[in-house]
């Protein structure tokens, strides 16, 4: 094997981020492998294995698979998510386990499953990709920005346990994309009815879908990626997406609480 390839595996590989990831890294001479829930996904670019992050025999079995052909997995790109839209109040909370299921103990999973090797190899790259909306709580994503908040924790919080031991851990916090998130999403229906929240909650889905129309294209995220792919030492976190939406972070640090708050609700709904 070239030992300037690596050899990456991507949750979430079916669409979106995902899929852009894998079929770019591909390109530029990586061995990638691929997971997602679509059993019917079919494609030449990669190797590509319908495995469910949320199950974890699943996930250990196909690790092992890989370990056993490759011998080692330099980079994981933990991607899988799903998203659901509505008021705290309102979302079913089975919907809520399944959301952390899936974007947080999905992620734990495969980090689970990977970090072994890796720290025995002295050597790997773990990113998981957040959100902007990991840093910042948004109006009827709370469940969601909830689950991306705990990723958070939980890789500043890896970090520093596997430091010195050559595994870096790395978060991407995306913006607005172009992606199938749009239509996958899930709308809380008791939201939609309740007069309360329907006014601001229509004017705040109307935004969203907008921004994500007319988002950053997902092979910004291959390209900064395949950038920190190439770093001695990646720093903590690093965002991706349109100007005005990667500078969110920084400002709610610099700007008084109560202000910044104005700022996003009147962004959304006022």
């Amino acid at each position: 094997m070239n030992p300037q390839k690596k050899v990456i595996l991507i949750t979430g590989a079916s669409s979106g981020i995902g899929l852009t990831c894998a079929e770019y890294l591909s390109s530029r001479g990586n061995l990638v492998y691929g997971i997602g829930r679509n059993p019917d996904f079919k494609t030449t670019e990669f190797t590509y294995y319908p495995v469910d992050v949320r199950n974890e025999p699943a996930v250990q079995s196909l690790v092992s698979q890989i370990l056993e052909k490759e011998k080692r997995i330099d980079v994981l790109i933990n991607n899988a998510g799903i998203h659901v839209a509505g008021a705290i109040e309102h979302i079913d909370h089975q919907r809520v386990l399944e959301l952390f299921d899936c974007n947080f103990f999905g992620y734990l999973n495969m980090i689970r499953s990977i970090l072994p090797g890796m720290k025995k190899r002295k050597s790997g790259l773990l990113i998981c990709i957040s959100s902007i909306a990991g840093v910042t709580g948004l109006p009827f994503q709370g469940i969601y920005c909830a689950s991306k908040f705990a990723l958070e924790g939980l890789c500043e919080s890896l970090r520093m346990e596997t430091h010195h031991s050559g595994v870096h851990v790395v978060l991407v916090e995306p913006g607005d994309f172009k992606t199938a998130i749009t239509q996958n999403r899930t709308i809380d229906p008791l939201t939609v009815k309740d007069p309360f929240y329907a006014g601001n909650f229509e004017t705040t889905m109307k935004k969203v879908t907008l921004d994500e129309s007319t988002g950053a294209n997902a092979i910004d995220i291959a390209r900064l990626i395949e950038n920190i792919m190439c770093m001695r030492r990646p720093g903590v976190r690093y965002t991706a997406g349109h100007k005005m939406q990667r500078v969110v972070p920084f400002l709610k640090r610099i700007v008084p609480s109560a202000f910044f708050e104005f700022i996003i609700r009147k962004n959304y709904y006022s």
